[in-house]
């Protein structure tokens, strides 16, 4: 259900919500372990959709450790955005780091 973002694909909340109206005898399997994302990607991301209302509701449980702290930028535009984006992903680089760890 929080996947519905991809409604530019033909994704409908609906389809999901109704699932179990339109099918008799299914179980609802929550998939909410994730193994991607550090601690702190997923409480940002339960706390954003939690303000869903049109959602089954599940909480995202991390298997990876808690991760740095989010950095919230904000630009003019973006030319700005893409700019300082690129800075980053060169300091890193610059720094050792992998292009495809970025």
């Amino acid at each position: 259900d929080d996947q519905s973002i991809y409604s530019w694909r033909g994704a409908k909340i609906e389809n999901i919500l109704n699932f179990q109206n339109d099918f008799k005898n299914v179980k609802l399997v929550k998939l909410e372990q994730n193994y991607r994302s550090v601690g702190t990607i997923l409480q940002a991301a339960n706390n954003l959709i939690s303000h869903n209302e049109q959602r089954l509701g599940k909480t995202l449980i991390c298997t990876k450790d808690t991760g740095e702290n989010i950095k919230i930028l904000k630009n003019e535009n973006e030319k700005d955005e893409g700019l300082y984006i690129a800075q980053e992903v060169k300091k890193l680089l610059n720094s050792g780091v992998e292009a495809k760890e970025i």
